[in-house]
């Protein structure tokens, strides 16, 4: 049977994990920050685009984060329940 790619990932090293999140990420942003920097001295206060960017790659850092937590929290809960059912010697739905 095939698991999911959370499973997958959980079960990678923590370094690795963190790395395969981080990297792309940085790289994205500064990228993107150093392309918006490169365009001009002029005000931006009315560029849509760069602001866009800044929120999608924002936003990219804040979903990547939520996934993160939740697929951290299903392996402890999961890990809970099969150290409970080992101690009572019965298992939990």
């Amino acid at each position: 049977m095939i698991s999911p790619p959370y499973e997958s990932f959980i079960s990678l090293p923590f370094v690795v994990q963190l790395l395969s999140m981080c990297v792309p990420l940085t790289v994205v942003t500064i990228v993107l920050t150093i392309r918006t920097r490169r365009l001009g001295g002029e005000s931006r206060m009315n560029d849509n685009v760069s602001t866009a960017i800044i929120r999608f790659a924002g936003a990219a850092f804040v979903f990547l984060g939520a996934f993160a937590i939740v697929t951290a929290w299903q392996s402890s809960t999961s890990i809970t329940k099969e150290c409970v059912a080992r101690i009572c010697g019965r298992e939990f739905d």
